[in-house]
């Protein structure tokens, strides 16, 4: 496929009314693709200029969408686990491959040798029991 100027303007055209990349590589048929309608697109310099949905422009950032601190990067508790870590549980040891929906997925021992999760009963939707839950979220308030 060869991109003759006349090729080129209707491009331009259709770009200006809107219609997307795909779109515009149907309109063309003659084995058009929609990569190069965007690549034709983009070295024209018309990305990110017409009406074309599915073109990602850069959002202008509004005073209610910055956030005045960092999120944080630790997970914190649900409700349901609040309270102090107390002693360790002894394993169940049940083996990765056969452990169930409801069993805690924390890894008992050596992964490498071992390959067991502790398996005790999960607390709500969380994929620990409620021991492991409370060593894997930050349980106190901010």
């Amino acid at each position: 496929m060869s991109w003759t100027p006349e090729k080129e303007e209707r491009v331009k055209l259709l770009w200006g009314e809107g219609n997307s990349g795909g779109k515009i590589a149907a309109i063309l048929g003659d084995k058009t693709s929609r990569s190069s309608v965007m690549g034709k697109l983009k070295r024209l310099g018309l990305l990110g200029v017409g009406l074309g949905r599915g073109v990602s422009r850069p959002r202008s950032m509004d005073a209610s969408r910055v956030r005045s601190t960092p999120r944080s990067t630790k997970r914190r508790a649900p409700a349901l686990i609040a309270g102090p870590v107390t002693g360790e549980p002894s394993p169940l040891c049940i083996p990765i491959s056969d452990i169930g929906d409801k069993a805690c997925r924390w890894i008992a021992g050596d992964p490498r040798k071992d390959g067991t999760c502790c398996g005790h009963a999960t607390v709500g939707p969380l994929a620990f029991c409620g021991h492991h839950a409370r060593r894997v979220y930050r349980t106190e308030a901010r």
